[in-house]
């Protein structure tokens, strides 16, 4: 039996109020039948990558943001393919700050990921929500960067 598109999104509704609450364990479950029967489905596989990016697991975060984008694309879902980059930039910008990479450097790759999100979908609030964090955690890393030892 086929599972009708809207049954499939009003799960991943339920899936993504329990990630939010962060149940994630519950959250996944739901997310994992939904693949189980649609493995590209795009708002899916941004949620499980949420989760596994939380578990610091950014291997396997970034396989899912990328099927992600794969299936947006193919769909010509602009609102998915925005926030897969969301995810890409929130996923390389915390690989960064763990491994050390100068900052320019990192904040000027990461900042384009962000901004191709909102060229694709300048009206969704998560897009501005991302993009407003990391301008702000970049400039405060920035002044952090500048601040000198008081010697004490």
């Amino acid at each position: 039996m086929r599972a009708a598109p809207d049954e499939l999104d009003a799960l991943w509704g339920k899936a993504e109020v329990l990630r939010r609450r962060r149940d994630y364990r519950e959250s996944e479950l739901i997310l994992n039948k939904i693949l189980r029967r649609k493995p590209y489905h795009a708002s899916s596989l941004l949620s499980l990558s949420y989760i596994r990016l939380k578990e610091n697991n950014f291997k396997e975060a970034l396989r899912l943001v990328n099927r992600a984008l794969a299936a947006s694309r193919k769909d010509n879902d602009k609102e998915n393919q925005a926030l897969a980059y969301v995810m890409l930039g929130t996923i390389n910008g915390q690989r960064c700050s763990n491994t050390g990479i100068f900052l320019k450097v990192r904040y000027g790759w990461v900042s384009r990921l962000f901004l191709k999100a909102e060229r694709l979908a300048p009206d969704l609030p998560e897009v501005h929500l991302a993009l407003g964090t990391f301008i702000f955690l970049r400039r405060r890393s920035w002044g952090q960067a500048r601040i000198k030892p008081s010697g004490n």
